[in-house]
């Protein structure tokens, strides 16, 4: 969901989020502000999934049957995640859009 996430957050310009750029079609600028919305809201929960799976599943152990020998994988998927997250809202807000060039 992650990768997703950040799709769907940086698909929606500016413009469209100020309601100055696109204003017809299915929904318009609302429409764009709830991708978006749902967009940072997924991104955000695969985070916090990531955070329970490590820390829950390799660090606390509450599964008796699952035992693992190392928690890299608990570890990865958790950076992984957070590089996502990091990276699709510097993406988002360290760019500046020029419309007209």
């Amino acid at each position: 969901f992650s990768t997703i996430s950040m799709f769907m957050v940086n698909t929606v310009s500016n413009g469209l989020l100020r309601g100055e750029g696109f204003t017809e079609g299915c929904l318009g600028s609302v429409g764009a502000r709830v991708w978006f919305f749902i967009g940072f809201m997924m991104g955000f929960v695969s985070f916090i999934g990531s955070c329970y799976i490590l820390f829950g599943e390799y660090v606390h152990g509450s599964n008796p049957a699952f035992s693992p020998s190392t928690t890299y994988p608990g570890v990865a998927f958790f950076l992984q995640n957070l590089f996502i997250l990091i990276s699709s809202i510097v993406y988002r807000f360290g760019r500046t859009e020029d419309m007209w060039g």
